[in-house]
């Protein structure tokens, strides 16, 4: 049995090295970035490989992002079909003079070894949380003129987390950027998904809630738990650091609903901002109408350059 499903997907949508210095790969540069494919990610026994993008020019002081995918065994490049969410990102924001470091996650390395590897857990942490931590690390270690300007920027799970990775880092990053952010937990987030792509199908009500239960057996009672734990919205509220959050108008995976909860707990706050975006997807590309699942492997996803932009910044 796959511990992630890959209908799961549809939420989706990663011993620090020192010495290690970011020099252009091979066929791995542009005339505004550079990237170096030989970075590891790692902690214990965990190994993961990284990229690190960096924008070409003076500024050696650049901001630095940690990329953190979506749920389900996500490659460091975010691919979804002929679409590479986290390559186009991270190669659009050193375009626009900021670095950063995507890796695969650990259950894209290890996969049904991932809870072995784990000390026997998996949960949030274990899949997100932890390797994120040490890829923060890593950059402060890589880039220490940096050092005080390293961020979280999340997409989808990645970003309902990205407030709980800050709250873990002790002060160490800067902000965080949560594109297409849940506002609910997991679970609920699957059924509305369900919902609206059942109702496409033609699905009874009772088709539905069986389906997302099969979907829910599938994962660990750990992580399940530390699921209805974990309270996105809360942590985030408990932060003083600045915030962004990006939601796509046409955007089913995770709504303008999502966005709304964000907007109401976080009013208060001077440092946080809410940006609802329209005609754009889960992937932030041009959409003319709410997405369907085909949407996202029928065609490549661009991010759109207005989304890009807004990130810069902000992060700037």
């Amino acid at each position: 049995m796959k511990i992630f499903p890959e209908t799961l997907l549809l939420f989706f949508l990663f011993s620090v090295f020192p010495s290690l210095k970011a020099q252009p790969a091979e066929g791995m540069e542009s005339l505004h970035w550079s990237e170096c494919d030989t970075v590891v990610v790692s902690s214990a026994q965990i190994r993961l490989p990284a990229i690190v993008t960096t924008p070409k020019g003076e500024v050696k002081n650049f901001p630095v992002c940690v990329l953190l995918g979506g749920s389900g065994p996500t490659d460091k490049d975010g691919t979804l079909g002929p679409t590479k969410f986290l390559r186009d990102l991270a190669q659009g924001l050193a375009e626009r003079g900021i670095a950063s470091v995507r890796y695969d996650k650990r259950t894209a390395v290890y996969g049904v070894r991932t809870a072995e590897v784990s000390n026997g857990r998996l949960d949030y942490d274990t899949e997100v949380c932890e390797d994120a931590l040490a890829a923060l690390k890593l950059m402060k270690e890589m880039f220490p003129e940096s050092g005080e300007k390293i961020w979280i920027v999340g997409h989808s799970l990645g970003a309902m987390l990205a407030p709980r990775v800050v709250a873990q880092s002790g002060g160490q990053a800067k902000g965080l950027v949560a594109l297409a952010a849940p506002a609910r937990n997991f679970q609920e987030t699957l059924r509305s998904q369900i919902d609206y792509v059942g109702s496409q199908q033609g699905m009874t009500q009772m088709q539905k809630d069986a389906y997302v239960q099969q979907l829910l057996a599938g994962l660990p009672k750990k992580y399940l738990e530390l699921d209805e734990e974990y309270k996105a919205v809360a942590t985030a509220k408990g932060l003083s650091v600045p915030m962004l959050f990006l939601q796509g108008e046409n955007d089913y995976q995770v709504t303008t609903g999502d966005a709304l909860l964000w907007q109401f707990a976080l009013t208060a706050k001077p440092n946080a901002r809410i940006i609802i975006l329209p005609k754009l997807n889960h992937l932030f590309a041009p959409s003319e109408k709410m997405a369907q699942p085909t949407d996202y492997v029928a065609k490549e996803n661009k991010i759109a350059a207005e989304v890009l932009d807004i990130i810069a910044k902000f992060v700037l």
